[in-house]
């Protein structure tokens, strides 16, 4: 398991970006966003048990 860290939201939008075209291939599924007040958590699974991936955004809170 890896996680990536995104300190801004421009960044997460970059990292998100980056798993489009897997999105697009259906080669990833979406498991989960989890939004634990910081960082919000996507997980995603590569369609293989041993390859999940878990990306951090630690994005600064909007009051």
């Amino acid at each position: 398991m890896r996680t990536a860290q995104a300190a801004t939201v421009e960044e997460a939008d970059t990292l998100v970006h980056d798993l489009e075209s897997d999105l697009v291939a259906g080669h990833i599924r979406v498991l989960s966003v989890e939004h634990l007040f910081t960082p919000t958590v996507l997980c995603v699974d590569l369609l293989n048990p041993d390859s999940t991936i878990q990306k951090s955004y630690n994005l600064p809170r909007v009051s």
